[in-house]
């Protein structure tokens, strides 16, 4: 094969690979995003707030209405999450104090296997952040899947120098960058709903959104450069196809 074309089928052939291989690096962290907050310590006779010392201690936040009503606790901290899990970094104490409180808080909660909507008391804003949250999940499973195959059939069709394979395979990664796009697009609805409306699994007060921040972590960055070079491969594929089938044809027609 000449040279040029040699180069184009490798670098093609690479770049989905690498892309592929970033997609499946920032689809299994757990680090897309984390929330913290930055209350004011307060005691007075309306608000009590405790606040944590390091991101695994708890900050303790207690309000009431009237000087008659009962104090109403909520305990906020340091949390991070990705596609598949929502973690913290508390302290056995912390936890025991939770636990006290009658709030069962494991390190990790999965949202594939923990979450029940029949079982469990959710509002409509955990509804919506799970619907957003599954709804990005299926995006980036999809994803994998048609990366699997494309990946597969685009060494296969290079290998045997098979036009209709490769012309699959360049199909396939441009699905892909669809979904990417879809998924990444459905992420960042998320984050805004989570980082302006509180929106999270656990209900939160809205006198505390003013203090809480969720920040977008460096997965996120990745995925978008990942699906750069997603288009940019699904383009040359279409110059590979176009090349291979131009020397398959003058291959042909030098037999004859």
């Amino acid at each position: 094969m000449p040279a040029p074309y040699a180069i184009l089928e490798a670098g093609t052939v690479l770049v989905g690979l690498v892309a592929s291989l970033f997609l499946i690096i920032v689809f299994s962290v757990d680090t897309w995003e984390e929330a913290n907050y930055s209350f004011t310590a307060a005691n007075n006779s309306y608000r009590m707030v405790t606040v944590a010392s390091s991101d695994s201690d708890l900050n303790v936040y207690s309000i009431r209405g009237a000087l008659v009503d009962p104090w109403t606790t909520y305990y906020f901290y340091h949390q991070y999450w990705g596609l598949w899990k929502l973690c913290d970094v508390l302290t056995d104490t912390a936890r025991a104090t939770l636990t006290a409180a009658g709030l069962d808080r494991k390190e990790c909660f999965n949202f594939l296997s923990d979450y029940d909507e029949e079982s469990m008391v959710v509002s409509t804003n955990t509804k919506s952040f799970m619907g957003l949250h599954n709804s990005t999940v299926v995006c980036f499973m999809v994803t994998i899947i048609d990366l699997i195959v494309a990946n597969f059939l685009a060494i296969l069709g290079t290998y045997r120098k098979m036009v209709p394979v490769c012309m699959v395979a360049g199909a396939l990664y441009c699905i892909a960058c669809v979904f990417v796009f879809f998924g990444l697009v459905i992420f960042h609805l998320k984050h805004h709903y989570e980082h302006y409306y509180c929106h999270a699994l656990y209900d939160i007060p809205d006198s505390v959104c003013p203090v809480r921040d969720v920040s977008v972590g460096w997965p996120a960055p990745l995925a978008w450069f990942s699906l750069i070079l997603l288009v940019a491969d699904s383009i040359f594929w279409v110059f590979l196809t176009q090349a291979l089938r131009i020397i398959k044809t003058k291959t042909m027609s030098d037999k004859y």
